[in-house]
């Protein structure tokens, strides 16, 4: 399965054989996440519209981070609610859902998931195999 694309246009990182193998292992641990994960990251989106909404700006992962500790929802593996790579993958679908979040509240950085893209996921629509650019 080819990947999609990120929304972000990495600066820093080349793309070599260490940062694709990277990538590809956060694009699946996401993929993961993203297909048992529909009600939470609609939640995580209603919540960053809400941020958008009131102008918050600045250290937007930290309050996602505690609005999904104070809700239950699981961003990360083994003890850790909150992974900074889920996140920085996390940015990526979220920018494909509502792209009005870019440059508001998603500011992304490069991430080693840029270096090899998005993976499918079932119930979104624009990030489906089929709609795939390739």
């Amino acid at each position: 399965m080819k990947p999609i694309p990120s929304p972000h246009k990495r600066s820093h990182l080349i793309r070599n054989g260490a940062t694709l193998d990277k990538g590809r292992m956060m694009a699946m641990e996401a993929q993961e996440w993203m297909e048992e994960s529909e009600e939470a990251f609609y939640s995580i989106l209603t919540y960053l519209r809400a941020l958008k909404e009131r102008g918050v700006r600045g250290r937007v992962r930290d309050r996602v981070a505690l609005f999904c500790i104070d809700n239950g929802i699981k961003l990360g593996s083994g003890s850790r609610s909150f992974a900074n790579s889920k996140w920085a993958a996390m940015e990526r679908y979220i920018a494909l859902a509502d792209p009005s979040l870019v440059g508001t509240v998603i500011e992304m950085n490069d991430s080693y998931i840029d270096c090899y893209g998005l993976l499918p996921v079932s119930w979104m629509e624009n990030v489906r195999a089929e709609n795939a650019p390739y």
